[in-house]
């Protein structure tokens, strides 16, 4: 979206200029979501080292069970929780809380007192550590239900609005980087919170649930009517291991690969692969993909970006690098740490590797993220000999 100068006409139409009518207003706006952004921030710090320095490892995977509800198994926790830490940590922090059952027979109970939250607990322990905007931000945060969500309505840069799809609530969410990624229609499962009178989501799926999928959250919803006619949040909070059934549940099923046997990869024909998808707007498959650059900052990628004459983003490139689990992984033919180059150009999106597996898992990637803003095209195969073979000779008066 184009920057709007100060002495410009201000676009909400009033005729006034722009820094005599809502320059204002947004700038007091950018200040409370700066605020809101690190206050959850820092009050996550807090929590991990609290849970990890005096809780021990135990709290941990008590915890990993609960969420994954027995998906966990054969799987590596560490990958898992960084696969899924967008979700996971704020369930953890102001939604779990061990099972009776389960912290009777356990070290725990010396530790965890009944039917509290990890949030609950560094308060009351730890309370007055906290500022007067992070007690806020728990107040608001704790004990509320994660739910699925459909965009509405994202005209403003500010955020977009939303429905609660199980309790039919809707509301403006404040978020100016994720209204760059989410769509009108897209679904999204997210812990919406009320801060000071503004909507914020903490906790946010990293990826956008399938229009296939809607059946089953509408049938959740369907059921709950039926059994309470009025779907509060207290109910909400009280069925939310059903929504996060139906989210990992589609998560597992159609976009987590399974794990590549040693034996398998290392049989892989090698050639290059180049994957196409056509996509809707450059500047949201840019803010869907960029996390995977690795060390790579949002504002390095950008510094050699091409925009049209309305700033509007339309070229970029994404090294595509190993996470911080991968990093041991080595590629023999290509730079070491980096699985393939991402181009975005203008609605074209293409991703160049050598590997078969990788082309599977970047496909997966983009579906995920993208959703609906995406749409496969094909995928090409050189073999190395083909790549590395000279040109044909040109003709004479060919203009180079």
């Amino acid at each position: 979206m184009k920057k709007v100068g100060r002495n410009e006409l201000c676009p909400c139409g009033s005729g006034k200029k722009y820094k005599k009518c809502c320059l204002q207003k947004e700038e007091e706006f950018n200040t409370f979501y700066r605020s809101i952004t690190k206050s959850s921030n820092d009050l996550m710090i807090k929590y991990s080292r609290f849970v990890v320095g005096e809780l021990g490892e135990q709290v941990l995977d008590e915890a990993v069970i609960d969420f994954f509800m027995g998906r966990e198994e054969d799987q590596d926790r560490d990958n898992l929780l960084h696969e899924f830490g967008s979700l996971f940590w704020p369930w953890f922090f102001f939604c779990w809380t061990i099972d009776p059952v389960d912290l009777a027979f356990s070290e725990l109970q010396e530790n965890i007192p009944p039917d509290t939250t990890m949030a609950e607990l560094y308060s009351q322990r730890k309370g007055d550590d906290l500022d007067k905007r992070e007690q806020s931000v728990f107040s608001a945060m704790n004990r509320k239900p994660f739910t699925f969500l459909e965009i509405k309505d994202v005209s403003t840069d500010k955020g977009f609005y939303v429905q609660d799809m199980i309790a039919g609530s809707e509301f403006f969410v404040i978020d100016p980087e994720l209204s760059k990624w989410v769509s009108q229609d897209d679904i999204i499962y997210a812990k919406p919170c009320n801060i000071d009178g503004h909507w914020v989501l903490i906790g946010v799926s990293e990826t956008k649930v399938p229009p296939d999928r809607e059946s089953r959250i509408v049938d959740l919803r369907t059921w709950l009517m039926g059994g309470y006619g009025e779907i509060t949040e207290q109910l909400l909070w009280d069925n939310m291991m059903y929504t996060r059934d139906i989210y990992l549940e589609m998560y597992f099923d159609r976009f987590r690969l399974p794990p590549v046997d040693d034996v398998e990869e290392e049989g892989q024909e090698v050639a290059f692969r180049t994957v196409y998808y056509d996509i809707e707007s450059p500047e949201r498959a840019f803010e869907a993909l960029y996390p995977l650059s690795g060390d790579y900052s949002r504002e390095e990628l950008l510094e050699n970006a091409v925009y049209d004459p309305d700033g509007n983003l339309q070229e970029v490139e994404i090294p595509w690098s190993p996470g911080e689990e991968d990093e041991e992984e080595q590629e023999e033919l290509i730079e070491e740490a980096l699985f393939g180059m991402i181009n975005i150009e203008g609605n074209t999106l293409s991703v160049e590797c050598i590997r078969e597996d990788r082309a599977e898992e970047i496909k997966h990637i983009i579906d995920s993220r993208l959703g609906s803003d995406a749409s496969y095209r094909k995928t090409e195969v050189e073999s190395i000999d083909e790549y590395m073979a000279e040109p044909d000779d040109l003709d004479d008066d060919e203009d180079f």
